[in-house]
């Protein structure tokens, strides 16, 4: 982790994102701007995270890793999200965030502001707001995994991660996330594609929806 001096690229996000409007007292704490490598482990079991932490540019992966190493993949977020309000909220077993790509965060310290944060309604309210959102992604994904087909799996996150009708994902995270092979994803991409349901971009790994309809329908039980 690096933290950057540059106070005008710090107010740019936090205008940007409305970062200021989630607490009651934001001139009373002392953001940071700080920077991460690509595939660098931002908390874990054995480094627990004391900020939060707003990641405003960049790819983050969720993940818990059993006693026995194996791998589960939660989620793969992307430009704006919060971090550490799980561990702000109680002591509990987190799970691995890493970053996927360069990261940009704006973070608090949750131990130096720790009473300030607990006194500040407005931020505790988001809190609650984001850990009802992850309980319920959370709950969700582990349904679809267990009993859905993977055209259904697949039709459900583009809907669920799509903006403006593009969706623009690190494909290789997100076949772990799905729990079936890069391979098997790929394939589907391309049915979904000869099937008329989205279609290439220029960039690569970038999908636009084509008929959003036939997609509602693959999945219209999970909706």
């Amino acid at each position: 982790m690096e933290i950057l001096d540059d106070k005008e690229l710090l107010d740019k996000y936090v205008e940007k994102y409305n970062i200021d409007k989630i607490f009651s007292f934001w001139d009373k704490y002392e953001a940071k701007l700080v920077k991460y490598s690509k595939n660098e482990i931002i908390c874990s079991k054995d480094r627990s995270i004391s900020q939060i932490t707003f990641i405003v540019k960049g790819y983050v992966k969720i993940y818990y890793v059993s006693a026995e190493g194996k791998v589960l993949y939660l989620a793969l977020k992307k430009d704006f999200t919060m971090l550490g309000e799980v561990e702000f909220a109680g002591e509990i077993d987190i799970p691995y965030a890493e970053s996927v790509s360069e990261v940009i965060a704006v973070s608090i310290s949750t131990d130096k502001y720790k009473d300030l944060l607990n006194e500040d309604v407005v931020f505790c309210r988001y809190v609650i707001k984001c850990l009802a959102s992850k309980i319920s992604l959370s709950a969700k994904t582990s349904f679809i995994n267990q009993l859905h087909s993977k055209e259904s799996r697949l039709a459900i996150y583009i809907l669920t991660n799509e903006k403006n009708n593009v969706i623009d994902e690190k494909w290789t995270e997100t076949s772990n996330l799905l729990a079936f092979s890069y391979r098997q994803l790929m394939r589907l991409l391309n049915n979904f594609c000869e099937d008329g349901l989205i279609k290439r971009s220029n960039k690569k790994g970038r999908y636009e929806i084509v008929n959003r309809e036939k997609l509602q329908n693959l999945c219209a039980d999970l909706m």
